[in-house]
C-alpha cells in the first residue's frame, strides 16, 4: 500500500472518530444537542454509511459517557441529578434513537422507493420511542409541580418589570398556571411527531448541504425546487385532516386528538415543503434575480413569525403543495398522477 492510499485512510479514520466524539460532546453539552446529528451526517454524507455508522456508534459511546460521568458528580444535564438505571436510560436512550434513525435515513434500500418514505419512516420510529416518555412525564406529578412553579416565577419576573402603575391582578387572574401548563402539555402531546419530523429531517439535509460540493451527500440533499411528494400523499393528508376536523367537533379526548393532530401536522409539514419547492421553482423560472430571491425569502420569514399574518401563512404553504395535486405549476404538459 502506498504512503499516499495510508494517508488518506489514517485521515478518514481521523474525521470519522472527530465527528463522532464532537458529536458526543454536543449532545452532553445540553444547550447544544439539537445540533449533535450534524457531524455525524457529515461523514455519511462525505465517506458513506459505514463511515457514518462508525460515527454514529462512537457519538453514542462518548454520549453515554457523559451521561455517567453527569450522574457521578451530580450535575444537571439532560438526566436529573438522580442516580437511578431508570433515569439513566432516559438520558441515554434519545440519542441511540436518533442516531439509529438517522441510520435509517441514510439506509441503501430506499433507493427507487417513493420520495419522503424514508422520513416519514424515521419519524414514526422516532415517534413510537418518545411516546413512552411523554406519557410517563406527562403523569409525574413532580414534573408538572415544578413546571408550574416555573410558570409561576416567569410571571412574577414580568408583572415586576410592568412597573408600579399598572394593575397585576387582571393579569393573574387570567393567566392561570395550572391551566396554561395543562395546555402546553397537551400541545406538546399534539406536535411532538412533527418536532422529531423537522429535528431529523432537517439534520439529514442540513448535513448534507455542509458536506461540499461534489459529495455523495449534497448530491442526495438535492435542490429544493425539485421537491415533490408522490400524487398518492395527498389522500392521507386529506383523511389526516377531516380526523382533525372529527376530534374538534365531537371531542373524544386523548389518544385520539394526538393522533389525529400529529399525522395532519406531518404530512402538512412535508406539502410546506412542496410549496417551498414550487416557489423556487418559479422563481427559478422566471430567472428572478439573486437579491430579489433573498428579499422575497426575508418577506417570507417576517410574514411567518408575525402574529396576524403568521397562521395564514402557515396554512397556505402546504395548500400550495398539495394544489399541484390538479394545478401543474411545474410540468406545463400538465399533471401526471
Amino acid at each position: 500500500m502506498s504512503g499516499f492510499a495510508k494517508y488518506r485512510i489514517s485521515s478518514s479514520l481521523a474525521a470519522v472518530m472527530a465527528a463522532g466524539i464532537f458529536s458526543g460532546f454536543l449532545y452532553s453539552s445540553a444547550i447544544f444537542s439539537i445540533a449533535f446529528l450534524l457531524p455525524v451526517q457529515v461523514v455519511y454524507g462525505r465517506q458513506g454509511k459505514r463511515a457514518g455508522m462508525s460515527a454514529a456508534a462512537l457519538a453514542l459511546c462518548v454520549a453515554v459517557l457523559g451521561q455517567a460521568l453527569s450522574i457521578l458528580r451530580g450535575g444537571n444535564t439532560v438526566v436529573f441529578a438522580d442516580a437511578s438505571i431508570g433515569l439513566y436510560l432516559l438520558g441515554v436512550l434519545p440519542p441511540a434513537v436518533l442516531l439509529l434513525s438517522l441510520s435509517l435515513l441514510n439506509a441503501g434500500f430506499w433507493k427507487g422507493k417513493a420520495r419522503s418514505l424514508d422520513v416519514f419512516a424515521a419519524t414514526l420510529l422516532l415517534a413510537l420511542a418518545a411516546l413512552p416518555g411523554l406519557i410517563s412525564l406527562a403523569r409525574d406529578s413532580g414534573f408538572i409541580g415544578f413546571y408550574e412553579q416555573k410558570l409561576g416565577e416567569y410571571l412574577d419576573a414580568f408583572l415586576a418589570q410592568a412597573g408600579p402603575g399598572v394593575d397585576p391582578a387582571p393579569l393573574r387572574s387570567a393567566f392561570d398556571v395550572k391551566t396554561v401548563a395543562q395546555t402546553s402539555i397537551t400541545i406538546l402531546y399534539c406536535s411532538y411527531s412533527a418536532i422529531l419530523m423537522v429535528w431529523i429531517a432537517g439534520s439529514r439535509w442540513l448535513g448534507n448541504r455542509i458536506s461540499g460540493a461534489g459529495s455523495l451527500g449534497r448530491k442526495e440533499a438535492g435542490s429544493l425546487a425539485d421537491y415533490r411528494l408522490p400524487y398518492l400523499f395527498v389522500w392521507p393528508f386529506l383523511v389526516a385532516w377531516t380526523g382533525v376536523l372529527g376530534v374538534s367537533y365531537f371531542k373524544p379526548g386523548m389518544p385520539w386528538q394526538a393522533v389525529a393532530w400529529n399525522l395532519a401536522l406531518v404530512l402538512s409539514l412535508a406539502y410546506a415543503v412542496q410549496g417551498l419547492g414550487i416557489a423556487s421553482h418559479l422563481m427559478r423560472r422566471w430567472n428572478l434575480p439573486k437579491p430579489l430571491r433573498i428579499c422575497l425569502a426575508a418577506t417570507a420569514v417576517i410574514l411567518f413569525v408575525t402574529p396576524p399574518a403568521g397562521p395564514a401563512f402557515a396554512g397556505l404553504v402546504p395548500l400550495l403543495g398539495v394544489t399541484e395535486v390538479w394545478i401543474p405549476y411545474r410540468n406545463p404538459q400538465g399533471v401526471k398522477v
